[in-house]
């Protein structure tokens, strides 16, 4: 294989732009296809092992989404300004998406912070948390929250074909070629996590 691509993410250069994209289980797409369609809904956890699209499917059930970056803004004072961005009216309509990624990573304190900004703010604000270990997650805060798994099943040969599938796609553009065999024990390896197959 050519390695001359260092300079290009392609776990970030062929992130999903919507749902249908995504490669996710049947019953775990229709889930969020719903959230998505409905507009409306419970403030959310996602949970599941890393590269599984957490983040992305967080992104795409809503036009508007505000990211915080939890493992990097985890302090209390962090988290307080939600307060005013949440109060404030999004530019696309009355529901926004707040992201509230790697939400494993805060540190108790600005969890126990969250728990009055959700009830604050839950009619105009979709509270989407993400987390590799959800047992991080204090318990007044699961609570408020609905859990969505993202967990896969280790012999679904079908979500298996479809990342060898698409990463063969990827590589036709990027105009590399590469023995089909070997993109299959890569995805064999790294399933469930797309990003790490991508990397």
């Amino acid at each position: 294989m050519d390695c001359n691509i260092k300079d290009s993410d392609w776990a970030q250069k062929y992130r999903p732009q919507k749902l249908e994209d995504m490669i996710l289980p049947s019953l775990l797409f229709e889930k969020l296809k719903n959230m998505r369609d409905s507009q409306k809904g419970l403030s959310l956890l996602f949970h599941g092992k890393a590269g599984t699209g957490k983040t992305t499917a967080a992104r795409l059930i809503h036009d508007y989404c505000y990211d915080v970056d939890c493992s990097a803004a985890n302090s209390g004072e962090e988290v307080r300004k939600l307060d005013g961005i949440c109060a404030g009216v999004s530019i696309w309509d009355d529901l926004r998406v707040v992201l509230l990624d790697e939400a494993d990573y805060l540190r108790k304190p600005s969890q126990a912070t969250l728990r009055h900004l959700i009830e604050k703010h839950s009619m105009r604000n979709l509270f989407v948390f993400t987390a590799n270990y959800p047992e991080r997650i204090i318990a007044p805060l699961h609570s408020r929250l609905h859990p969505i798994d993202f967990s896969f099943n280790a012999g679904d040969s079908i979500l298996k074909e479809r990342m060898v599938k698409r990463s063969s796609e990827i590589l036709e553009n990027e105009s590399i070629s590469v023995d089909i065999n070997i993109v299959k024990t890569i995805v064999r390896e790294c399933f469930p996590d797309m990003r790490k197959v991508l990397k």
